[in-house]
Formats: structure tokens, sequence, C-alpha cells
């Protein structure tokens, strides 16, 4: 078995879950700059917590297809109902069956999405990277689509937004044209600390055998102005080049 490098975040997973299953709110915003964890934190924290709690996961990144983010959605909703491991894509993406040119794909996802609620009554839906929903003109569409799907089953979706630009969701969220849930509450994912340092020395003690010191590490996790995925890549240079002086290695 490999060696874990996730550093989990349970409670935090745990928390913003129970704001859900209270009834506080169906709807919130995660915040955080590009590449502090919170894709990561969302797929291997968050949605498997709200798998044990009975919710099916439809986990969908809007960044990874700037033209058409229908197609997008289609292909995650399409893993969901054929039940298949929210974690990987569908081996046959459903979006490829039928070209584009003979099909409504907005019609498509209303069709998919309204079997899946006819199926499940307890749904998490997470929109990664919504900022993106605000980058064309062309993407009102789709919002006023959701917007209007999701007031009408809010009984059965929860829905979680992330993005890494607060202008993109001011935009998103409050455009006059297309307002995008203006009642869904915003939090920022909170910056790791020394319990990531040490989970991350740990690993790399078990991957070199090699030790630097938890002082020294939250020095260099400073140094690299707290950025989760720079610290890891600090630690893979020092692996590849035999190092275990991490002042030195950040100092480069």
């Amino acid at each position: 078995m490999g060696i874990d490098w996730h550093y989990p975040r349970r409670e935090l997973a745990a928390k913003i879950l129970s704001v859900y299953q209270v009834g506080l709110s169906e709807a919130l915003t995660l915040f955080a700059p590009l590449h502090m964890g919170k894709t990561e934190f969302v797929l291997l924290d968050f949605i498997p917590k709200a798998t044990q709690c009975g919710y099916i996961p439809v986990y969908v990144n809007l960044s990874e297809n700037a033209v058409d983010p229908v197609l997008s959605l289609l292909d995650a909703v399409h893993v969901a109902l054929n039940e298949s491991s929210w974690w990987r894509r569908a081996t046959q993406k459903f979006c490829a069956r039928v070209p584009l040119r003979d099909r409504d794909t907005l019609g498509a996802l209303s069709e998919t999405l309204n079997t899946l609620v006819a199926r499940h009554d307890r749904i998490f839906l997470c929109l990664d990277e919504a900022q993106h929903l605000a980058d064309k003109p062309e993407f009102e569409v789709l919002v006023f689509f959701l917007r209007t799907f999701l007031e009408q089953n809010r009984e059965r979706i929860k829905v979680m937004y992330t993005g890494s630009s607060r202008d993109g969701l001011r935009k998103l969220f409050n455009d006059r044209k297309a307002p995008l849930f203006k009642s869904s509450s915003q939090i920022d994912l909170p910056q790791l600390g020394s319990g990531f340092v040490d989970h991350m020395r740990q690993c790399y003690k078990e991957a070199t055998t090699h030790d630097f010191s938890l002082q020294d590490g939250l020095i260099a996790f400073d140094a690299v102005n707290y950025v989760p995925g720079e610290f890891r890549s600090l630690l893979d240079n020092m692996i590849v080049s035999g190092s275990n002086d991490i002042i030195q290695e950040v100092s480069t």
C-alpha cells in the first residue's frame, strides 16, 4: 500500500455538512485561491462524508470545458445515474454518444437531472470552479436553467459551489440578468497549518527515511505562502534530489 499524502480534514467536512443537515442552508459557496487544496478537500473529504450520510454525489469541475459546461454536467449526472464511482469518469462518455449538432444538450441535461431526482431524494451537487459560469454571455441560459431547476428541487438537492475568484463568484451570484442563488452563503476554506506540515513530514520520512523538524517545516511552509501544492512540490524535489535540508531547499 502506497503512502497517503492526502491530509484529511474530516472535522471540517462534518462541520460544513452539518450546516446543510440542520437546514441552515441549501447552498454554500466554498472559496479558496488556486492551489490551496479546495478541490482535494471536496473530492477526498467532503464528498465521502456526504456519501456516508446517504447523499448521491454529483461532482463537476466547470473549468474543464470552457466551450460548453453543459457537457461536463451531463457527464457528471450520467456517472451518478449509473451509480459509477464518483471519483472517476465513465469509461464511455455519455456526451460523445450523439453528435452535438444532432442534440439539444440543455434538454438532455434537463432529462437526466429529472431522472436523477426521480430516483433519489438526497442529492449533493458540487459545482467546482463555479465562477466559470459567468465567463461568457452564452452561459446565461445554463445559469437560468440551474437556478430554476435547483429552486424547484430544493428539497432533494443540496448544492456546494466552489470558486477561486471572488470577483467571478460575485458576478455569478449578483448579475441582475441571471442571479444564481443569491442566498448562497460564502465561506472561506481555512488555511492549513502545523497539522498539515506534520502529516507531510511523516509521509516524507516514510518515503525517504530522512526527516526534518516540524519547526523547519513550518518555516518552509511560510516561505511558500502556505500553499499546500507548493509545499508538496518542495518535498517532491527533495525526494528526487536526495536532499534532506528543507530550509536550504526552499531557499534555492
